[in-house]
């Protein structure tokens, strides 16, 4: 299993709650360096097909689905282009939900085995922490995948 900070991973439509991933600051050669850093460093940890499962944190939350691939699709076309996974994934926000309620980045967890259960887990003030039920050769196995945001903490709340 490999936990990995993809150091936000956003699409390329221009629309973020971050300044810093504009089309003047953020294009197409950033993302394919991204993601070319990412499918070299999964291959040198899980082999040619990549780990089994993956804990990824910081990928922009898509908040124009309608437009283009989002960071989470382009990430899970590029593994797969590579060779990498097969993988079943689920995403650590809710599509569903208004968008108002969406953090600016989510966390994935991919498996190779199936995935049974996930649930997100709401924090106030900080990104939902996602909850995966894995089963692996018949025994589930339960990981959780977050990230907190920088500075969102106190100690009090620590």
């Amino acid at each position: 299993m490999v936990a990995y900070n993809v150091e936000n991973l956003f699409d390329l439509d221009g629309i973020s709650l971050y300044d810093d991933y504009k089309p003047v600051m953020y294009g197409p050669s950033e993302l394919e360096s991204k993601l070319e850093v990412i499918t070299d460093t999964l291959k040198k940890i899980g082999g040619i097909t990549g780990p089994e499962i993956i804990l990824f944190q910081e990928i922009e939350v898509d908040r124009t689905p309608e437009k283009i691939l989002s960071a989470t699709d382009e990430l899970l076309r590029e593994l797969k282009l590579k060779g990498m996974g097969p993988y079943y994934h689920k995403l650590g926000y809710n599509p569903k939900d208004s968008p108002k309620d969406w953090p600016a980045v989510h966390c994935l967890t991919l498996s190779k085995f199936p995935i049974t259960h996930s649930r997100l887990h709401s924090i106030e003030r900080a990104r939902p922490i996602l909850e995966t039920t894995i089963n692996v050769k018949g025994k589930d196995f339960t990981i959780f995948n977050n990230h907190w945001k920088s500075g969102a903490s106190s100690p009090e709340m620590e």
